[in-house]
C-alpha cells in the first residue's frame, strides 16, 4: 500500500493532525452536577437576629403548659437564644441534600411556597416550609421536627414569621417525665 501526499495537501493534513493530537490530549472538564438550591436557613435566620437586634425590638412570650398559662415581657430579649432552636432544627447539611424533595406551588395571587420533604424518616427536619409574598418577601417559615430517642420523642412545629414572632407547638413524649404537650407564642414589640 502506497500513501501519496501531494504538496499542496500537506499544509492540511498536518493542521489536522495537530488538532486531533491537541484535542485528544485535552483533559474533558466534567460539568459539576447541578445541586439541589436548598433555602440557606442558617442565613437567613443570623440576618433576621441582626434586623431584631438593629430594630432593639421587644417581645411578649406566652408558654401554655397543660391549664396553665405563663406570659412575660422582655424589653431586651438575646435574639440569638431566642431564634437558636430555629437555627438548630433547620440545617441541612450539604451532604443530606438529596434526602430532601424539593416542591413549588405557586398561587394565582402570587404567593409561593418552597417545601422541603425528607425522604428518610430518621431525619430531624422532616418538613421545611418556606412561604414568600408576591413580592417576594418570606412571609413564613414552617419547620416539622420529628425526633426519637431512648428518653424521648418529639413531634414539633415551628412556625417563624419575619419580625413578627414565633410559634413552637407541639408533643414532647418522655419516659421520665411523660407525655406534655407544649405551645409557645412570642410577639415581637
Amino acid at each position: 500500500m502506497n500513501l501519496h501526499f501531494s504538496p499542496k495537501k500537506l499544509p492540511n493534513t498536518l493542521f489536522i493532525i495537530t488538532m486531533m493530537a491537541l484535542f485528544a490530549c485535552q483533559n474533558k472538564i466534567k460539568q459539576p452536577l447541578k445541586p439541589i438550591n436548598v433555602f440557606d436557613f442558617q442565613a437567613f435566620f443570623n440576618s433576621e437576629i441582626k434586623l431584631l437586634n438593629d430594630q432593639h425590638l421587644s417581645l411578649t412570650r406566652t408558654i401554655v403548659d397543660k391549664e396553665n398559662v405563663f406570659s412575660n415581657n422582655e424589653k431586651q430579649p438575646n435574639w440569638a437564644k431566642e431564634l437558636l432552636v430555629f437555627k438548630s432544627f433547620s440545617f441541612i447539611k450539604p451532604q443530606q441534600r438529596d434526602q430532601y424533595e424539593v416542591d413549588t406551588l405557586r398561587s394565582e395571587n402570587g404567593i409561593v411556597f418552597i417545601t422541603y420533604s425528607a425522604n428518610n424518616p430518621s431525619l430531624q427536619l422532616q418538613l421545611a416550609e418556606v412561604m414568600y409574598t408576591p413580592d417576594k418577601t418570606i412571609e413564613k417559615i414552617t419547620l416539622v421536627v420529628k425526633s426519637n430517642s431512648k428518653i424521648s420523642a418529639n413531634d414539633l412545629t415551628l412556625t417563624y414569621l419575619p419580625q413578627k414572632g414565633y410559634g413552637i407547638k407541639g408533643d414532647v413524649n418522655s419516659r421520665v417525665a411523660g407525655n406534655r404537650l407544649i405551645d409557645i407564642h412570642v410577639e415581637c414589640n
